[in-house]
């Protein structure tokens, strides 16, 4: 089996925000949920 030995940047971030489905119901509240199952990605 391999070992990825990558060096660690502490200063590293993520500079992105999960997909989200926004529900606008009629008695003015919102219902959000993730936007299926690979959200997170860009």
């Amino acid at each position: 089996m391999e070992t990825f030995n990558w060096k660690i940047r502490p200063d590293m971030t993520v500079e992105s925000e999960p997909k989200v489905t926004s529900i606008k119901l009629g008695d003015g509240y919102e219902q959000r949920r993730p936007a299926g199952l690979n959200n997170h990605l860009a």
